[in-house]
């Protein structure tokens, strides 16, 4: 117990599995620690030493370089980007095929099913099968891909399909400090989802680390134009980067791959030939990409490099629209050509869609609208909300709080909170049957019609604006921006005065803040019958599986000496998929 209260991160349940799993072990001898060194132990594992970890040689971590054109303001080039300068930067990933060989031989791998399948329940002899829609190898587009598969003459070996889910998001490694990781993982989508939500199961492969924006590019930006990036230019290096990485990774290999197939050995010991890696995150979306949109973007690249015009100015947006930016998309050119839409690989999400989208803008309006009554209607949430608020809870939450308006107000409200979290409910559900799927297809009906009451009906009758703190914040950012501005502005002009401070003032003014329906992620409730009824239930594909992924990158940073610690992520990523076995 001396040793336990030394440490400040050890729990009970640590010391726990130290006794029963490791000192009370039957193989557990005293002498096997006679010269034992945890910094020898953990290099042998970082290396790979004595056959550590079991993975395929030729599945290594790489750093490759990635170089992106630099555009400026008024600068014209008579070539395109190829006549303008260039920036290298630097990334590490894993090649994709070697990535994929190691996984289908993977302990998971002896969990997969490699063939899909229709699964029905039928309630009784005298009523008819219902489909059942759960898992991805059940879902009608797994088994209409299986149909697509053209037997190889004179091949004996068993054909299946492989999909890949992937997932990509920024995470901050630290509560403290600017420290941030960009992983790309995957997942294979023949293993369950029940396996897959599991962060002790290791079945997430990483497969790259993107890189973000270095601050030395802004040095250099200014050495060449002689003049700071803009933020919309930040933004659109950012981009052109992440694209870059993209292409890099999608190898020639990897492209015959996708057409004619591969043979490889499982990791059940048999023999298979996947005929073509579907490197899909599904969703049935109204996009469509075209040869047409691909030449609006290079005509739009044309305007910034040949005529000098801003990457964010009107001459790009009459080209391109509010929806789209002037990128190369690295996954269109991969696809179009074959004919596919890369727009079908991004799914409904419901965890970044609706819980943090649709259902945070309502929350956050219905704050708005009480803050109009004052202080007593806040606090009065207030109370109701101390303990154990939930999103299911939030009828008798704001119930009877709008009556001042109108008691129709009010019902208004209640009906849309309770349609809300019914649909919610329903669309997190682990299995769907025909007869409840065409129920959640009725939710979703009046889910946007409660939606468009409550923005035709509730919303004209208040004036919203900002809440109190909201506005506080908001001008005191307003205030430093101006000392910051301010501060250059002296220093470019060699002035011994010292920039005065932008003090806030007493009066808040508070922006007003109308509801809006007319949003991507509004749009996308339509599409989640649909998706489940394709592709599987949203616990399928959800993104709380990736965020949770992020936990291990995450306790992996805190053993770490912070230096460089994008490089030491890649040994104990090794290390922490041969935990898994």
């Amino acid at each position: 117990m001396t040793w336990f209260y030394t440490s400040k991160s050890l729990t009970l349940a640590a010391l726990d599995r130290l006794v029963h799993s490791v000192i009370l072990a039957p193989d557990f001898r005293c002498e096997d620690f006679d010269g034992f060194s945890t910094a020898r132990e953990n290099r042998q594992l970082d290396t790979g030493d004595k056959g550590l970890p079991p993975f395929l040689s030729s599945d290594v971590w790489k750093q490759g370089s990635v170089n992106i054109s630099l555009p400026f303001t008024c600068k014209k080039y008579h070539n395109r980007e190829k006549d303008g300068p260039t920036i290298t930067i630097h990334f590490y990933h894993r090649d994709l095929v070697e990535a994929f060989k190691s996984g289908v031989k993977d302990f998971t791998a002896r969990k997969f099913h490699w063939q899909g399948f229709r699964l029905y329940w039928k309630p009784s002899k005298d009523e008819p099968e219902q489909w059942v829609y759960g898992e991805a190898y059940t879902s009608d587009q797994f088994l209409d891909l299986e149909s697509t598969i053209i037997p190889v003459e004179g091949c004996n070996l068993e054909r299946a399909i492989v999909p890949l889910m992937l997932y990509s998001d920024l995470t901050h490694l630290t509560n403290f400090g600017t420290a941030s990781l960009w992983p790309l993982y995957f997942w294979f989508s023949g293993l369950s989802k029940y396996i897959c939500g599991k962060v002790s199961s290791f079945s997430a492969h990483h497969l790259a680390y993107f890189p973000s924006l270095p601050d030395l590019v802004k040095d250099q930006y200014k050495d060449i134009f002689g003049a700071t990036p803009s933020l919309a230019m930040i933004t659109h290096l950012q981009r052109e980067l992440i694209q870059a990485v993209w292409k890099y990774l999608l190898t020639d290999e990897f492209k015959q791959i996708y057409k004619e197939g591969i043979v490889v050995k499982c990791g059940d010991g048999v023999l298979r030939l996947g005929t073509k890696l579907h490197n899909v995150v599904w969703s049935h979306n109204q996009q469509t990409d075209s040869t047409d949109l691909r030449a609006w973007v290079m005509k739009a690249r044309d305007l910034i490099f040949k005529k000098g015009y801003s990457v964010a100015g009107k001459p790009i947006d009459r080209v391109l629209g509010d929806s789209h930016v002037p990128v190369k998309n690295a996954l269109s050119q991969l696809l179009l050509p074959k004919g596919q839409n890369y727009f079908d690989l991004f799914i409904p999400d419901i965890m970044h869609k609706f819980e943090l989208g649709v259902w945070k803008n309502v929350f956050t309006h219905l704050i708005h609208m009480l803050h109009m009554y004052g202080p007593e209607s806040v606090a009065e949430l207030d109370c109701r909300t101390d303990i154990n608020f939930e999103f299911q809870n939030a009828g008798p939450c704001f119930e009877g709080l709008f009556c001042k308006t109108s008691h129709k107000i009010d019902k208004t409200v209640q009906d849309l909170l309770f349609i809300m979290a019914a649909w919610h409910g329903s669309a997190k559900m682990c299995c769907y049957m025909d007869w409840s799927l065409d129920a959640f297809c009725g939710l979703t009906f009046e889910l946007t019609h409660q939606l468009h009451a409550f923005s035709t009906q509730v919303c004209p009758s208040f004036a919203t604006q900002e809440t109190p703190k909201e506005a506080s914040a908001s001008q005191c950012r307003k205030a430093a921006t101006a000392a910051k501005k301010a501060k250059k502005k002296v220093v470019a002009t060699k002035s011994s005065k010292k920039p005065t401070k932008q003090a806030v003032p007493h009066v808040l003014e508070r922006q007003k803040c109308p509801f809006h329906l007319d949003t991507p992620k509004t749009h996308s409730i339509v599409h989640y019958p649909n998706a489940i009824q394709q592709f599987g239930t949203t616990d399928s594909y959800s993104t709380q599986v990736g965020e949770q992924e992020h936990r291990h990158v995450k306790a992996f940073y805190a053993r770490m000496n912070k230096n460089e610690f994008e490089a030491q992520l890649l040994c104990k990523n090794n290390d922490m998929q041969g935990q898994g076995q």
